[in-house]
């Protein structure tokens, strides 16, 4: 039901995609989600700017993704869209932090409670805040 609601509102939704419930999603017809992710409960996407999400992507609880931000130096604060990109197979884990300008590569770990600006490598568990590359999801 999530997902017709979500596609009704313009967002484009892979198959066999599990959306929680309690998931909150501003803008969905910002959002793109990929074939097999899950977005777990209580999870947020923030999608004032477009929000790309890759397949097989697993984002867990409580995880937060902003793809904006406002203009702290203009007097009004105009808010300011800024894409989010998650590549395939990531995994986003609970209560972690996605900002603005963000580009997840394929196969990458986000950590717990961990925050996310800029590009972070494929195939790396990051970890921290901000997050940095600490070493590979699969050892070779």
């Amino acid at each position: 039901m999530r997902r017709w609601i979500l596609r009704r509102f313009g967002a484009t939704i892979g198959d066999a995609v599990f959306i929680d419930p309690t998931v909150h999603v501003s803008h969905p017809w910002n959002l793109a989600v990929g074939d097999r992710s899950t977005i777990a409960h209580h999870a947020i996407l923030d999608s004032i700017g477009e929000i790309r999400i890759g397949a097989g992507v697993v984002i867990s609880q409580y995880a937060n993704l902003c793809a904006g931000d406002y203009d702290y130096r203009a007097k009004d604060m105009d808010i300011l869209p800024a894409p989010i990109e998650i590549g395939d197979d990531v995994w986003i884990a609970a209560d972690a932090f996605v900002g603005p300008n963000t580009r997840l590569g394929a196969g990458g770990v986000l950590a717990a409670r961990s925050s996310a600006f800029g590009v972070l490598p494929p195939e790396q568990i990051c970890i921290g805040e901000p997050a940095t590359a600490r070493h590979p999801r699969r050892p070779g």
